[in-house]
């Protein structure tokens, strides 16, 4: 029998929890069952009042941080608002948002807006690398939502608060180990943000030790007359070029 005959697909619900701006971090233990595939989060950020000065890259900056964190000092997801809406949710699967309701690129005002992130444990839907193993009583995981503050959102004149409830999607453990899928791997996505100062070349080093399946690297999210860029190069070993 192979793991696909051999497990079921769940999807649990977590409880809710709501924070105003800065008053972090909301927090969840992930129940101790399964194989955990992807975070689904229903995320709605409601604005009371009238935004002094909107911040440009919208109403996903409500969302500074998300991190799904191992008591082994791994980071499974570490990504920002603006880090999710303007290249995570593009780049998964078929290249398809997952959440198309979503407005994180909408300017703030005094209204309600849906934030909802899918976020990616598991490689893809099809295949079960990356699941990871929750059913052990070492391992801790724990899912955090950190809220940014109302001046850099809206200029300090309005209120923001934010509402999360998460559910976790999972497979049943195999009561066959040899049913199992390899647990050998684990998939990250971290974010890492540098700024550019000054025009000319800018070297960006991926950092060494992992095997790398995609890297998205995004440049002029904020559209302004200065964000430019004229050649991009992906250089292996110093000397050999990929992609020019």
């Amino acid at each position: 029998m192979s793991f696909q005959d051999a497990t079921r697909r769940k999807l649990i619900p977590l409880s809710q929890q709501s924070s105003a701006a800065a008053v972090n971090p909301m927090t969840w233990d992930l129940p101790k069952v399964g194989l955990l595939a992807a975070l689904h989060l229903s995320i709605v950020c409601t604005d009371t009042g009238i935004p002094a000065a909107a911040n440009p890259y919208g109403i996903c900056l409500a969302i500074r941080r998300v991190r799904v964190i191992t008591n082994s000092g791994i980071d499974l997801i570490n990504i920002t608002g603006p880090g999710y809406f303007y290249l995570l949710q593009n780049m998964l699967e078929g290249y398809q948002i997952a959440t198309p309701q979503n407005q994180g690129g909408t300017v703030p005002s005094a209204a309600a807006f849906n934030l909802d992130m899918v976020l990616p444990i598991a490689i893809n839907a099809r295949d079960p690398v990356g699941l990871f193993m929750l059913q052990n009583e070492q391992t801790l995981v724990q899912l955090s939502v950190e809220t940014e503050t109302d001046a850099i959102i809206g200029g300090g004149t309005a209120t923001f608060v934010t509402v999360v409830r998460p559910w976790i999607e999972v497979f049943t453990v195999p009561v066959d180990p040899k049913d199992w899928p390899a647990l050998n791997v684990v998939q990250q996505i971290l974010e890492d943000t540098r700024p550019i100062a000054a025009v000319g070349d800018y070297d960006y080093s991926w950092p060494r030790g992992n095997t790398y399946v995609q890297v998205a690297h995004g440049y002029g999210c904020l559209t302004t007359a200065a964000d430019h860029w004229t050649r991009a190069q992906l250089v292996v070993n110093q000397s050999e070029t990929l992609i020019d």
